[in-house]
C-alpha cells in the first residue's frame, strides 16, 4: 500500500494490542484461520481487493484521497475492508478504524464501532503552517524525531494533505534569510549567519531533510516558503 498505508496500519496493530486482542497477519484471504478477518489495501490492483471488488459487486472509490470502510461477508468470513484510492486516503480509513477499535469496553466485539463509511475530499488541499518566530522553540521542534512523528501523524489523522514550513516571519531576524543557516553561499561571501558553524547548519539541512522525508512517507505534501530575505531591525 505504500508507507502512508503501512504507517497506519502500525496504528491497527497498536490498537489491538491495547485491547489485549490477539490477531494474526496474512497475505492471502484463503489462509484466515479466524471468521473475522479485515482487509486493507490501496487502489485495485491486489488480487485480494480485485476479488473482493468482482464477487461483492463493491462500487470502490476512485477520486484521490477518497476511501471506502465496509462490511461484507465473504464465504464464511465477516470481513471489514479498509480501502484507499491511493496510500492517503488508505492512511486516513486506517487511522479511524484504529481510534474506533478503542472505543468498546472490554470483552466487547472489537469492530464493533467501525460503520461503513464512504468520504472524498470536499476540498483538494488541505494544509496547516507552522512560523519559525522563536529560535529556541523552533529549534526544539526541529531536532526532536519523536515529535514530528507524532505531530505528522496527527495531521494524517485529522485529513490534512500538506505541511508548510515558513521561514522568517515575525522572527527578529533569526533565519531572515535561512539559507546561512543551512549553506555557505559562494556567490555572496558576506552573507553569513553570525555564530553559526559548519556543524550547526549540517545538524539544520540533515534535520530539515528528515522532517521532509517523514511527511512524504505519510503520504503529505511539504511547502516550504520564505516570509522574509531582509531583517530590517524593525518589527515587520
Amino acid at each position: 500500500a505504500g508507507s502512508a498505508g503501512a504507517i497506519a496500519f502500525q496504528k491497527v496493530r497498536e490498537a489491538l494490542k491495547e485491547r489485549r486482542i490477539a490477531f494474526e497477519e496474512i497475505g492471502r484471504l484463503e489462509t484466515a484461520k479466524n471468521s473475522t478477518v479485515l482487509v486493507a489495501g490501496a487502489g485495485a490492483d491486489s488480487e485480494t481487493i480485485a476479488d473482493l471488488k468482482h464477487s461483492m459487486r463493491l462500487n470502490l472509490p476512485i477520486e484521490p484521497e477518497s476511501l471506502l470502510i465496509q462490511h461484507v461477508s465473504w464465504r464464511d468470513k465477516k470481513i471489514v475492508l479498509a480501502y484507499g484510492a491511493d496510500p492517503l486516503g488508505l492512511a486516513y480509513a486506517l487511522y479511524d478504524l484504529a481510534e474506533r477499535i478503542t472505543w468498546p469496553g472490554a470483552g466487547t466485539f472489537p469492530f464493533s464501532a467501525i460503520h461503513d463509511i464512504r468520504e472524498r475530499p470536499a476540498v483538494r488541499d488541505r494544509s496547516l503552517s507552522i512560523y519559525t518566530m522563536q529560535q529556541t522553540y523552533f529549534e526544539d521542534r526541529l531536532f526532536d524525531e519523536t515529535y514530528w512523528s507524532k505531530y505528522l501523524d496527527n495531521l494524517v489523522r485529522n485529513r490534512f494533505n500538506n505541511f508548510s514550513l515558513l521561514f522568517a516571519y515575525e522572527s527578529s531576524g533569526y533565519l531572515a534569510p535561512p539559507y546561512p543557516w543551512f549553506f555557505d553561499l559562494p556567490e555572496f561571501p558576506e552573507v553569513k549567519a553570525v555564530g553559526v558553524t559548519k556543524e550547526q547548519q549540517q545538524h539544520y539541512t540533515s534535520s530539515l531533510n528528515r522532517v521532509v522525508q517523514m511527511a512524504h512517507e505519510r503520504g503529505l505534501k511539504f511547502t516550504l516558503g520564505i516570509w522574509d530575505h531582509i531583517y530590517d531591525g524593525h518589527s515587520s
